[in-house]
């Protein structure tokens, strides 16, 4: 006997065509049971794929593997566990370039340089300078390429020296809201917001200087 789909789904497939879910049929939807729920997420897909924007491929270099000093149980990386994974030091700028080259053939336009260990306090640190150097070529070689780096624990010296290498025109406007009444933002400014700017993005909400609070629930913004 065929088995037909649960009249809630079928009521819900009128998303498909931009219509909203009514509250009864989004509680009935809650109730679903067993099969049901496999073609609730097969529909589930079929939103994502017409609605949700697509999907952005995105490589990865592993630029220095294993031999970290930090003991987490859970990581191969981890020098105080045996995991028999390659080890080697941070590659050179020219390996990372032609693993580069490699993927933007393929019509990846997006690139992470990823590293084993605790991370980078000072910005002097040779390694440090080294990743820094690949950006600038990767930068230079590949100026539609985005490039992401994975490299642990930063400094705030380190942190706005790696910031620095981010575009303008790349730099993400976000807002670091917070609380439940209104609408509280940590504004531009304000100490409990520094970490955007340490990291590069823009703080989207200013107020004028007399008005900024340094407090954690912020600004309150109408």
């Amino acid at each position: 006997m065929m088995m037909k789909i649960a009249p809630a789904i079928e009521k819900s497939y009128c998303v498909l065509d931009g219509e909203p879910l009514t509250e009864a049929v989004a509680m009935e939807l809650t109730k679903l049971e067993g099969n049901d729920i496999l073609d609730l997420v097969s529909l589930a897909n079929k939103v994502r794929d017409k609605f949700a924007a697509k999907g952005e491929p995105c490589s990865i270099i592993n630029a220095k593997s294993g031999v970290c000093s930090q003991n987490c149980k859970f990581c191969a990386q981890s020098a105080h566990y045996h995991t028999n994974i390659e080890t080697y030091d941070l590659l050179d700028v020219e390996k990372i370039m032609t693993a580069a080259k490699t993927v933007y053939d393929e019509g990846v336009r997006m690139y992470g340089i990823v590293t084993s260990g605790y991370g980078y306090l000072k910005s002097e640190d040779a390694e440090f300078q080294k990743i820094l150097s690949a950006i600038d070529a990767l930068r230079a070689a590949f100026p539609d390429m985005r490039i992401c780096a994975s490299i642990g624990v930063l400094s705030d010296e380190t942190a706005k020296a790696l910031a620095a290498k981010i575009p303008e025109d790349e730099r993400l406007t976000v807002m670091y809201g917070s609380g439940t009444s209104g609408l509280n933002c940590n504004a531009r400014g304000s100490i409990q917001a520094d970490v955007l700017e340490l990291v590069g993005a823009v703080n989207a909400i200013v107020v004028p200087q007399k008005e900024l609070s340094n407090s954690g629930g912020g600004n309150t913004i109408n």
